[in-house]
């Protein structure tokens, strides 16, 4: 009795799924980043902001 060859095609077919699977997972989980060091905002306190104004007030004054 010959098999059919569907069987191996199959498999390979299978194979070749489970390949372009894993690779597009990888890529998902390589692209999120998770950057805990650094902050897009600069955190300041009440007396630097109120510094930071009576700087630029100052700045104005000479220009």
């Amino acid at each position: 009795m010959n098999r059919p060859l569907s069987l191996p095609n199959r498999i390979i077919m299978k194979i070749i799924l489970l390949l372009i699977t894993i690779f597009f997972s990888s890529m998902a989980v390589t692209s999120c980043t998770n950057d805990e060091g650094e902050t897009e905002f600069d955190h300041i306190t009440p007396e630097e902001e109120q510094q930071a104004l009576l700087d630029r007030m100052e700045q104005e004054k000479v220009n």
